[in-house]
Protein backbone atom coordinates (compact mmCIF):
# COMPACT_ATOMS: atom_id res chain seq x y z
CA UNK A 1 0.00 0.00 0.00
CA UNK A 2 1.54 3.08 -0.70
CA UNK A 3 -0.53 5.74 0.59
CA UNK A 4 0.43 5.54 3.97
CA UNK A 5 4.22 6.49 3.01
CA UNK A 6 2.68 9.18 0.64
CA UNK A 7 1.12 10.34 3.16
CA UNK A 8 4.02 10.77 5.91
CA UNK A 9 5.79 12.11 3.09
CA UNK A 10 3.17 14.96 2.21
CA UNK A 11 3.00 16.05 5.57
CA UNK A 12 6.41 15.64 7.09
CA UNK A 13 5.82 12.96 9.61
CA UNK A 14 9.45 11.81 10.90
CA UNK A 15 10.00 8.24 11.53
CA UNK A 16 9.38 8.61 15.38
CA UNK A 17 6.09 10.40 14.81
CA UNK A 18 5.05 7.45 12.16
CA UNK A 19 5.73 4.62 14.61
CA UNK A 20 3.61 6.19 17.51
CA UNK A 21 0.99 7.21 14.84
CA UNK A 22 1.01 3.00 14.01
CA UNK A 23 1.22 2.17 17.66
CA UNK A 24 -1.65 4.07 18.56
CA UNK A 25 -3.68 2.95 15.71
CA UNK A 26 -2.89 -0.37 16.39
CA UNK A 27 -3.94 0.00 19.84
CA UNK A 28 -7.41 1.35 18.90
CA UNK A 29 -7.93 -1.76 16.53
CA UNK A 30 -7.44 -3.55 19.07
CA UNK A 31 -9.82 -1.57 21.96
CA UNK A 32 -12.97 -3.57 22.37
CA UNK A 33 -14.79 -0.70 23.17
CA UNK A 34 -13.44 1.29 19.41
CA UNK A 35 -17.28 0.37 17.59
CA UNK A 36 -19.10 1.97 20.86
CA UNK A 37 -17.11 4.79 20.86
CA UNK A 38 -17.14 5.27 16.86
CA UNK A 39 -21.39 4.54 17.15
CA UNK A 40 -21.35 7.60 19.66
CA UNK A 41 -19.01 9.99 17.41
CA UNK A 42 -21.21 9.11 14.34
CA UNK A 43 -24.55 9.82 16.54
CA UNK A 44 -23.58 13.13 18.00
CA UNK A 45 -22.71 13.89 14.44
CA UNK A 46 -25.69 13.48 12.82
CA UNK A 47 -27.69 15.02 15.53
CA UNK A 48 -25.50 18.50 15.32
CA UNK A 49 -26.33 18.01 11.29
CA UNK A 50 -29.81 17.50 11.62
CA UNK A 51 -29.68 20.40 14.54
CA UNK A 52 -28.24 22.55 12.20
CA UNK A 53 -30.57 21.84 9.36
CA UNK A 54 -33.35 22.80 11.29
CA UNK A 55 -32.26 25.91 12.66
CA UNK A 56 -31.56 26.84 8.85
CA UNK A 57 -35.02 25.67 8.30
CA UNK A 58 -36.42 27.24 10.35
CA UNK A 59 -34.53 30.54 9.96
CA UNK A 60 -35.76 30.55 6.22
CA UNK A 61 -39.09 29.57 6.73
CA UNK A 62 -39.37 32.91 9.35
CA UNK A 63 -37.80 34.52 6.52
CA UNK A 64 -40.48 33.87 4.09
CA UNK A 65 -43.15 34.54 6.52
CA UNK A 66 -41.65 38.05 7.19
CA UNK A 67 -41.51 38.58 3.65
CA UNK A 68 -44.66 37.92 2.96
CA UNK A 69 -46.26 40.06 6.02
CA UNK A 70 -44.90 42.96 4.58
CA UNK A 71 -45.94 42.37 1.39
CA UNK A 72 -49.43 41.84 2.26
CA UNK A 73 -49.12 45.61 4.01
CA UNK A 74 -47.39 47.12 0.81
CA UNK A 75 -49.91 47.83 -1.89
CA UNK A 76 -49.38 45.85 -5.42
CA UNK A 77 -47.27 48.79 -6.86
CA UNK A 78 -45.71 49.46 -3.63
CA UNK A 79 -44.82 45.74 -3.58
CA UNK A 80 -43.30 45.62 -7.24
CA UNK A 81 -41.29 48.80 -6.25
CA UNK A 82 -39.81 46.99 -3.05
CA UNK A 83 -39.41 43.53 -4.90
CA UNK A 84 -37.23 45.68 -7.58
CA UNK A 85 -35.72 47.44 -5.18
CA UNK A 86 -34.10 44.84 -3.23
CA UNK A 87 -32.82 42.69 -5.96
CA UNK A 88 -31.10 46.13 -6.84
CA UNK A 89 -29.45 45.95 -3.81
CA UNK A 90 -29.35 42.32 -2.30
CA UNK A 91 -25.45 42.77 -1.78
CA UNK A 92 -25.49 45.69 -0.20
CA UNK A 93 -28.28 44.80 1.94
CA UNK A 94 -25.99 41.82 3.05
CA UNK A 95 -23.01 43.66 3.77
CA UNK A 96 -25.45 46.17 5.99
CA UNK A 97 -26.86 42.75 7.77
CA UNK A 98 -23.85 41.38 8.58
CA UNK A 99 -21.91 44.40 9.21
CA UNK A 100 -24.74 44.73 12.12
CA UNK A 101 -25.17 41.51 12.99
CA UNK A 102 -21.00 41.49 13.56
CA UNK A 103 -20.82 44.38 15.92
CA UNK A 104 -23.96 43.19 17.81
CA UNK A 105 -21.70 39.98 18.35
CA UNK A 106 -18.72 41.72 19.71
CA UNK A 107 -20.24 43.70 22.79
CA UNK A 108 -21.63 46.94 21.29
CA UNK A 109 -22.00 49.01 24.25
CA UNK A 110 -24.72 51.00 22.37
CA UNK A 111 -27.45 47.92 21.66
CA UNK A 112 -29.46 46.18 19.39
CA UNK A 113 -30.22 48.46 16.06
CA UNK A 114 -33.38 49.02 14.94
CA UNK A 115 -33.83 46.20 11.78
CA UNK A 116 -30.80 43.79 13.23
CA UNK A 117 -30.87 40.52 14.71
CA UNK A 118 -30.41 40.45 18.65
CA UNK A 119 -27.51 39.63 20.42
CA UNK A 120 -27.51 36.56 22.43
CA UNK A 121 -26.36 37.20 25.31
CA UNK A 122 -24.37 34.35 26.69
CA UNK A 123 -23.93 31.38 25.25
CA UNK A 124 -25.72 29.13 27.93
CA UNK A 125 -27.79 27.83 25.24
CA UNK A 126 -24.86 26.55 23.17
CA UNK A 127 -23.53 25.08 26.76
CA UNK A 128 -26.97 23.31 28.20
CA UNK A 129 -26.98 22.02 24.46
CA UNK A 130 -23.63 20.45 24.57
CA UNK A 131 -24.20 19.58 27.81
CA UNK A 132 -27.70 17.85 27.07
CA UNK A 133 -25.53 15.92 24.14
CA UNK A 134 -22.76 14.69 26.29
CA UNK A 135 -25.41 13.25 28.62
CA UNK A 136 -27.32 11.70 26.11
CA UNK A 137 -24.19 10.22 24.71
CA UNK A 138 -22.95 9.26 27.87
CA UNK A 139 -19.84 10.46 26.91
CA UNK A 140 -17.21 10.52 29.66
CA UNK A 141 -14.01 12.50 29.87
CA UNK A 142 -11.04 10.25 29.68
CA UNK A 143 -7.58 11.10 30.12
CA UNK A 144 -4.95 10.96 27.19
Amino acid sequence: NLFWPLLCYELSIGIDQEEKLLNRVQTMRQDPNMPHVREKILNATTMVTKLSDGLLTRCNSTSNLNELHLLQILTPAQSIRFLQWYMNNKDRCKRLIRTRIQRNSVGDEEGPIDGSLPKNASNDSLIEVCQRLTEAMKIKKQDT
